[in-house]
């Protein structure tokens, strides 16, 4: 005749059970945890990785200069590592600043930030687009005085309250020719 089967039961324990049914947001948010932790951490890693590979191009231009000084008798503002004068290290909440003082700067080597231009190379500014910008400037500045005002506020809630009723009230009048 036909085989006999032998009935097995599982047994369960109730709190794992009720853990695993109510748990699932729990899991959800840690997963969320642990993969923001893991892209903090590849940040930090890709940004210090960038930041070493700065230092090193710096160190190599450095070199370079410091090179081409030597080669032609030109000493001054030759940077060594031994002319490094008093690091100063600050403690600060989240990291540490080293500020080391050194004579690499020589202020009469004209030394400036940005464009070195004098008075003489700069174009003059044409006069309509003087007029011009100030003229946009002074309607940007009305169009923003006009948005913030609380008269332009309420006329634009009028607006809309004009418009839902008019829209209501086409909405009734349709239903109603619907009936």
């Amino acid at each position: 005749m036909g085989k006999s089967y032998q009935k097995t039961s599982l047994k369960f324990d109730e709190e794992k059970r009720k853990d695993f049914l109510t748990g699932f947001h729990k899991r959800k948010e840690a997963r969320k945890k642990h993969a923001r932790q893991q892209m903090d951490k590849q940040l930090r890693e890709k940004r210090s990785a960038i930041r070493q590979g700065k230092q090193k191009e710096i160190s190599k231009r450095l070199e370079e200069i410091n090179q081409i000084k030597m080669e032609n008798g030109n000493t001054d503002g030759v940077l060594l590592e031994n002319e490094c004068v008093d690091p100063t290290v600050i403690d600060l909440p989240n990291h540490q600043v080293t500020v080391v003082e050194t004579s690499m700067f020589n202020p009469l080597e004209n030394l400036f930030v940005g464009s070195n231009e004098t008075d003489e190379e700069k174009p003059e500014a044409n006069p309509e687009e003087i007029k011009k910008t100030t003229k946009t400037v002074e309607k940007l500045a009305k169009k923003k005085q006009m948005l913030t005002s609380k008269k332009h506020k309420k006329s634009t809630q009028q607006k809309a309250n004009k418009k839902m009723k008019k829209f209501l009230r086409k909405a009734r009048s349709q239903k109603g020719r619907n009936k």
